[in-house]
């Protein structure tokens, strides 16, 4: 009988724990949509002026918005990343090393679910925009990343309590150092 219910609460930690990584899965998923929609919304995205003569040229000032994309994603997954980095701690963190892999994971697929909602609520298809522009409008660039290694801020940032948390707290293997009899007899 005592096998029995050791197994059962063997397979029950397992259920808890698999509804406890679905949970945050469905928590990532929730979050890419949000911040998909956050990152097309807030982003400043530079523009081409079409002339009379049927070219586009962007000023100088411009130049510098063809990046923003990248910042803004970088500084929502940064942001992101660590509060997703501290659920998954909190929810995971018994899981042991497993629990670094998963929320890595989940982090990513966020910033996959982000990239992917800005990608179709931003402006694309900027040459069919751009040859269907007339003279005097302004045609905003797509908005997409320029490099990939935005992408990592988001494991970065998820990461970062993760590796806090597992050096700064204590560990509940550990057994208590008893106190000292000297502390114990003056109440401290």
């Amino acid at each position: 009988m005592p096998a029995r219910r050791a197994m059962e609460t063997r397979r029950d930690r397992r259920r808890r724990a698999l509804r406890w990584i679905l949970g945050y899965a469905a928590l990532c998923v929730a979050l890419g949509l949000l911040t998909g929609v956050l990152w097309a919304r807030i982003t400043p995205l530079a523009t081409y002026q079409v002339a009379a003569d049927a070219s586009a040229s962007m000023p100088e000032r411009q130049l510098v918005e063809i990046v923003a994309g990248d910042a803004y994603f970088v500084m929502i997954g940064f942001v992101v990343g660590l509060g997703l980095g501290v659920i998954g701690w909190r929810w995971l963190g018994r899981l042991g090393w497993t629990s670094v892999l998963i929320t890595v994971l989940g982090v990513s697929l966020t910033a996959l679910m982000c990239f992917l909602v800005g990608g179709i609520l931003g402006p694309h298809d900027f040459e069919s925009r751009l040859a269907a522009a007339r003279p005097g409008d302004r045609v905003p660039i797509d908005l997409t990343l320029r490099t990939p290694i935005a992408f990592l801020a988001w494991a970065f940032g998820g990461v970062i309590p993760l590796l806090l948390a597992s050096s700064l707290v204590r560990d509940p293997e550990e057994p208590r150092p008893l106190l000292p009899r000297r502390a114990a007899r003056s109440g401290r």
